[in-house]
């Protein structure tokens, strides 16, 4: 399922550690990712968040942080287990 997600708020959407059920596509504004020492490096529109993560069942690395005015498309693990079949195993 796709589902797109406006924040009109600062928001943490997941928290370092976690492994992620969906993974994001920063359509508008910018998300935050912090790492454990609180470096932040910002992502922005046209960016994929979470990919490998959902794909490998690994946790994030970061706390991800919305800022008000982002909008995320988000897109579940059964859709994405689609995706990954048909990118890597297109006659399977």
């Amino acid at each position: 399922m796709i589902q797109e997600n406006e924040f009109t708020k600062e928001l943490v959407i997941h928290h370092r550690g976690m492994v992620p059920y969906v993974a994001y596509i920063v359509m508008s504004g910018e998300v935050q990712l912090i790492d454990q020492q609180g470096n932040v490096k910002l992502a922005g529109p046209g960016e994929v968040l979470g990919l490998m993560e959902v794909w490998n069942h690994m946790p994030y690395e970061f706390e991800i942080r919305t800022s008000a005015g982002t909008n995320l498309l988000s897109l579940d693990r059964s859709l994405l287990a689609k995706m990954r079949q048909a990118l890597f195993n297109p006659l399977a």
